[in-house]
């Protein structure tokens, strides 16, 4: 018998121009990645109608411009959604975000009655889940029927917002996104800032625990 412990084979290797080739389709693949990624998280979708709902825990310029939003607009109510307030709620108060947010819109000359405050839980993961099915819980006590969202978030956070929304609202609730741009770092370069890398990568990787491992 004829034992061979190595054998001769014909390898093909990329000559340097096929070598350059390979090497600018992969950094055109990261940089459509990288280009493509912030806007994919933070999305826009209709309907823009309805409910207005702001997110409580979003910084005073982007309330700020929610506000213009929903004043150019036609909606039913304005929502201010949000969990209790974890660092200095002793000193503040107000004992969640929503009830802040709230107060916020009041200072900013929204009428109370127009002001439906929605207070999640205190949980300790899926915040946003738990701030969906505080306003779902208040709008049915309220007795407000409506079903359209138009839900406010900020940056790339908005994605994971709306589809947690859904999830939460079921089927008979149409929910719509406005994504506003932060303030932290240059949303078409969020890459150069740690900032931007933080945020991004950490929300794309959010996005995809709610998408294929989070079920209500």
């Amino acid at each position: 018998m004829n034992f061979r412990l190595i054998r001769k084979r014909s390898v093909y290797t990329p000559t340097w121009l096929g070598g350059l080739l390979v090497l600018l389709l992969a950094a055109g693949t990261l940089w459509i990645v990288f280009t493509g990624l912030y806007p994919f998280l933070a999305q826009d979708a209709p309907p823009h109608e309805g409910l207005f709902v702001v997110e409580g825990w979003m910084p005073d310029y982007a309330l700020d411009e929610a506000l213009a939003i929903y004043r150019n607009g036609n909606y039913e109510k304005i929502v201010a959604t949000g969990t209790p307030i974890e660092t200095g709620s002793a000193l503040l108060k107000w004992e969640s975000l929503a009830q802040m947010t709230t107060a916020r819109l009041i200072e900013m000359g929204v009428e109370p009655a127009e002001i439906v405050t929605a207070i999640g839980h205190d949980v300790l993961r899926d915040r946003t889940y738990a701030s969906a099915m505080a306003m779902k819980e208040s709008l049915v006590a309220a007795g407000i029927a409506q079903t359209n969202i138009h839900l406010i978030s900020v940056g790339p956070h908005g994605r994971r917002s709306c589809l947690i929304y859904r999830k939460a609202l079921g089927k008979n609730y149409r929910v719509g996104i406005t994504c506003l741009e932060t303030q932290s770092y240059a949303a078409n370069r969020w890459w150069t800032s740690s900032n931007g890398v933080r945020s991004v990568i950490s929300e794309l990787i959010a996005w995809l625990y709610a998408k294929f491992l989070f079920h209500p």
